[in-house]
């Protein structure tokens, strides 16, 4: 899995309507305004956040190469997809991400794993001091709070979570490939986990690749573990990973005080936030809540005008609509370009 190809595959969803560098801040998950309706928009949930450590030199590398191959080319800081681009997207292979829910939780997920794991690999042995393979605290003391639930002295343990897991893993529907990068991940007694590198020399793939088909199948394996209840041990360890509240937490508190009767410039005040940011968190809440009062802020025959007229000309560029828009601001087309057609609806 390259990542040349996700972002290939981004780039003919927004074919010229975003910025360049629209694909990067949906890979590392920014939480703009912006950001999020694109998500939406273009329907591209599935990647969002799924490379939250992303470096712009190594997206400009794939950009690059993208554009070498002609697949893609620049027109004033945005991207289009050529005729050979469209043929490649076509014979592109399927991949399952779930950034949306996940948000990079999976990692924290894993990490809670691994040390679990270990700690049971380890009592196994009758050892209950070791060296934790994770050192953040926060994962730690969850672990801690995990184990002290578990039968750890029970000798029969340690093979009913080898079961569970094992069977955890065919029933995702992960490749053989993502499968085994998963396990050589772990960590036991007398048992090491393989580095990225030493994983991408064994697989002959780049350690990019390599971590890529690692997200995708932790989050294949975490869709697994939530809609079945089959497997105690690994839902205790996905706690609290799925997303609940698709808001960020400051929408959230603007959201609040909306339900009390507050307005934008109301809530604005008492934030002691800027405008903008107070209108880029209404958008979001037009995006993500169905019962979003949108005809407070715009009539329905403006909605239905606006709707209409992204389907005429096939585009959601801001711009353009407020052109044939005049009366209607930037922040009212925002809204109903979210309300009514986020995510592609």
């Amino acid at each position: 899995m390259e990542l040349s190809s996700l972002i290939l595959f981004m780039v003919s969803k927004m074919n010229g309507e975003r910025s360049k560098n629209a694909c990067l801040h949906i890979l590392r998950g920014k939480r703009s305004g912006q950001t999020l309706q694109d998500v939406q928009y273009f329907n591209l949930k599935p990647f969002f956040s799924i490379l939250t450590k992303l470096d712009a030199e190594t997206y400009e590398t794939q950009l690059h190469k993208l554009l070498a191959e002609s697949y893609v080319k620049e027109s004033d800081g945005r991207l289009y997809l050529t005729k050979t681009g469209l043929h490649k997207v076509n014979e592109l292979d399927p991949c399952y991400f779930n950034g949306w829910d996940y948000r990079g939780n999976e990692i924290v997920f894993f990490n809670r794993l691994a040390l679990a794991i270990q700690t049971i690999s380890y009592f196994k042995e009758g050892i209950k001091s070791f060296m934790p393979i994770q050192t953040d605290r926060e994962v730690q003391i969850f672990v801690k709070g995990m184990a002290r639930h578990l039968p750890l002295e029970n000798k029969e343990f340690p093979r009913k979570i080898a079961v569970e897991l094992k069977k955890a893993l065919q029933a995702s529907g992960m490749n053989d490939k993502q499968k085994l990068i998963l396990v050589s991940r772990l960590s036991g007694f007398s048992i090491t986990g393989r580095t990225w590198d030493q994983l991408a020399e064994e697989l002959q793939m780049s350690p990019l690749s390599i971590y890529l088909e690692f997200i995708e199948g932790l989050h294949r394996l975490l869709d697994v573990i939530h809609e079945d209840h089959a497997y105690p041990f690994l839902l205790q360890a996905a706690d609290g990973v799925k997303s609940s509240l698709y808001l960020t937490e400051s929408a959230y508190q603007t959201r609040r005080l909306f339900a009390k009767g507050m307005n934008a410039e109301r809530i604005a005040a008492v934030r002691g936030l800027k405008m903008s940011t107070i209108e880029d968190h209404f958008v979001e809440m037009a995006i993500n809540d169905k019962t979003f009062p949108l005809t407070d802020f715009v009539t329905s025959e403006q909605v239905n005008e606006v709707v209409l007229k992204v389907e005429e000309l096939g585009t959601r560029r801001l711009r353009m609509l407020k052109q044939e828009f005049g009366e209607l601001s930037y922040f009212q087309l925002r809204l109903i370009l979210g309300s009514k057609l986020g995510g592609g609806k």
